[in-house]
């Protein structure tokens, strides 16, 4: 009984080594080499360039020649110097700065105001011995009576003079009706004056105005020039 299992198991064993010998001759000789060498040798020219394909696919060359990549990128311009921001000092509009300067010009003549009533000088000129200052009066108020009681002048020598003569729109009087915003010439005269007077340091007048009620003003001016 042993004897016959022995040999069965030899006679399975002997048709599988014939079954092997009839695949090694039956099989292509380059075929087998190149397994054993390189098993991915085995694959056929179709399956090579598929694979290739597919690996062409899943790993795209990232190489970029020299020549594309310093088209992309342009060189850094030469002799540039990046140059801070200058802050404007100018002011936005010199011509609007100009127009105060104008119309300070134009009031440049010497302004009183008393009582809602402005005075402004126009001249102080030298006629002889008589000396003359020029004014034009603008009530700024309701209408209302102004009346001038005495002016006097301290001339450039530290000599006072009384006036001799007051008058309101050319009228050789000392009061006048003003109404408002109508501007009125005052002319003040003081004579027996040097006739080489220089300027005069003081001037004061003196009167008050009549409205709703009375109130008294009084002018003053210093250092005054002669024409």
């Amino acid at each position: 009984m042993a004897k016959s299992k022995f040999f069965g198991k030899l006679v399975i064993a002997v048709v599988v080594a014939l079954i092997g010998l009839v695949g090694v001759f039956y099989a292509k000789p380059g075929v087998i080499i190149n397994n054993i060498i390189d098993p991915k040798g085995s694959m056929t020219d179709k399956d090579v360039g598929a694979s290739e394909k597919d690996d062409s696919k899943e790993k795209p060359d990232s190489t970029v020649e020299d020549s594309v990549v310093s088209s992309v990128i342009a060189p850094k311009p030469e002799n540039i110097v990046e140059s801070e921001p200058v802050m404007n000092d100018t002011l936005p509009n010199e011509s609007a700065l100009s127009e105060p300067e104008s119309n300070q010009s134009e009031s440049s003549e010497p302004v009183f105001e008393a009582g809602m009533i402005a005075f402004t000088l126009k001249g102080v000129s030298l006629s002889g011995q008589t000396l003359k200052f020029e004014f034009i009066v603008n009530n700024n108020d309701v209408d209302r009576r102004l009346t001038l009681t005495s002016a006097r002048i301290i001339d450039s020598d530290g000599v006072a003079f009384s006036t001799s003569e007051i008058s309101l729109a050319k009228t050789s009087a000392y009061q006048f009706d003003l109404p408002k915003d109508v501007p009125v010439q005052m002319e003040v005269l003081f004579e027996r004056l040097n006739k080489d007077i220089e300027g005069v340091s003081f001037l004061e007048i003196k009167g008050s105005v009549y409205g709703q009620r009375r109130q008294k003003i009084e002018i003053t001016m210093r250092n005054l020039n002669v024409d």
